[in-house]
């Protein structure tokens, strides 16, 4: 993981999904999830409970803008390294489909998770950019409520 260059991304690429297969394997086994990267840190504690019973299947925290292409269409983009996922069927299909997309013949069992899931929500759900764009997107508890 530590040389430069192609085949340091490839390694990267791969645990990436080997995260991704590995997460819907806790869902389909009714195991809800907060996943993390390991630089996220956390500066406060949050109960899990809101989370559960927020009717959502997926909460995501904002990222800044990467990929830019989705930020710039939408209005915002979802961090792929700061993700509430609860063990729901929606929430099953969708990581199946994560996980095809990470699987392909150019690049078997490789993807750049941050990227594959913006693209797929992007191109798979409607969102409202112009609200995106509005401070008042973030409630009282700082959690996106579309």
């Amino acid at each position: 993981m530590v040389d430069d260059g192609k085949r340091r991304e490839n390694k990267v690429r791969g645990l990436w999904y080997n995260r991704i297969l590995y997460c819907l394997n806790q869902l389909k086994a009714g195991q809800s999830l907060l996943l993390t990267d390991v630089d996220n840190i956390f500066a406060t504690y949050e109960p899990l409970a809101p989370f559960y019973d927020s009717g959502y299947d997926a909460i995501f925290a904002l990222e800044t803008k990467f990929p830019t292409y989705i930020f710039d269409t939408m209005g915002f983009v979802l961090c792929g390294g700061m993700t509430f996922l609860k063990s729901t069927n929606a929430t099953v299909a969708v990581m199946e489909k994560l996980l095809d997309m990470c699987d392909t013949p150019e690049h078997p069992q490789r993807c750049d998770d941050q990227v594959e899931w913006n693209q797929m929500l992007a191109a798979d759900m409607v969102w409202n950019s112009t609200w995106s764009r509005e401070e008042s997107r973030l409630t009282d508890g700082g959690m996106v409520q579309f």
